[in-house]
């Protein structure tokens, strides 16, 4: 066997590992930050007057850009848990498993004036409240989201 096909068959082993590694919360991490970036790209699109001309912007970006585009006062502490959750999602798509646990706890204490515990949330549940979040920013500045 040569070098590349030595080389190819550690990394298909490597790769399996991680595949089987991968647990039930690390997956809701994942696609939830999906969900809601596309919730945010929806919003972005119902604030600007050519929303569709924004490319090539991460996540957090896009919520500079929201807060940018706001006229709500208290608009930061709505973006904190936003910027919380793709430090969470960074981390386990990085694979720091080390820091999981402390990016989950600051994703939890991003919500201004809630006390949540890690044992009672789940990453579903607090994704559907960012959504939720994101829907009222659109109507308090009156306008509404618009689905795809």
């Amino acid at each position: 066997m040569n070098f590349v096909e030595e080389d190819f068959f550690a990394g298909m082993a490597r790769l399996r590992r991680e595949i089987g590694s991968v647990d039930l919360r690390t997956v809701e991490i994942l696609a939830c930050h999906i969900a809601i970036e596309k919730e945010i790209d929806l919003a972005l699109l119902a604030l600007l007057p050519r929303g569709e001309q924004l490319r090539g912007l991460g996540f957090g970006q896009k919520v500079s850009v929201l807060q940018a585009s706001c006229h709500l006062t208290d608009i930061d502490r709505y973006a904190r848990p936003l910027l919380a959750f793709n430090e969470l999602r960074n981390t386990v798509a990085h694979g720091e498993k080390r820091k999981i646990t402390s990016a989950f706890r600051s994703f939890c204490g991003s919500f201004d004036g809630t006390k949540l515990e890690e044992k009672h949330v789940t990453v579903p549940g607090l994704a559907t409240a960012l959504m939720r979040m994101l829907t009222l920013i659109v109507k308090e500045e009156g306008y509404e989201i618009e689905g795809e």
